[in-house]
């Protein structure tokens, strides 16, 4: 494994080691796993809107809803939505107190964010498996980010 490996490994009960190769406390907001536990991963889909054909849009579509059929039925699905396009977008901005509310998104990019997969995973190795299997994967980029579990948030 690389140096630059994302994968974090438990190194005592109380720690584990960040990607960075750096320990942190197991309750740090940036803990990978929580004692051997599942984590959340939230799969950021990334692609150019003009990248694909209508027809290819629909079979990503009926693609993606086979693959949170499979992630269901193996209990790593939580949660996943494709986005309307960023013409549609709204963003909001408050400095010193003032609201500034703009159409569009919030920055010009090639690749804007597409849609999102939230997953149980046991770790990042496995959360990778996973995203190679994400269809627009083939279009665009899939970011994959730990859920940071804080309290004080509704469950369910």
């Amino acid at each position: 494994m690389s140096s630059n490996s994302q994968t974090a490994t438990a190194t005592t009960a109380s720690s584990v080691r960040a990607r960075d190769g750096n320990q942190m406390a197991t309750d740090s907001p940036c803990a990978d796993t929580y004692g051997g536990t599942q984590m959340k991963y939230m799969m950021l889909v990334y692609l150019d809107e003009q990248a694909m054909s209508e027809s290819e849009r629909e079979l990503c579509y009926m693609e993606s809803a086979q693959l949170t059929q499979q992630l269901n039925s193996s209990g790593q699905y939580l949660d996943a939505s494709p986005l309307h396009p960023v013409s549609t977008a709204t963003s909001v901005r408050v400095r010193e107190g003032k609201r500034l509310v703009t159409d569009g998104p919030f920055a010009e990019t090639r690749e804007q964010l597409g849609g999102y997969y939230l997953i149980d995973a046991k770790d990042l190795d496995e959360a990778i498996r996973i995203a190679e299997r994400i269809p627009p994967a083939r279009f665009g980029t899939v970011e994959i980010r730990p859920v940071m579990e804080i309290g004080g948030l509704p469950t369910g």
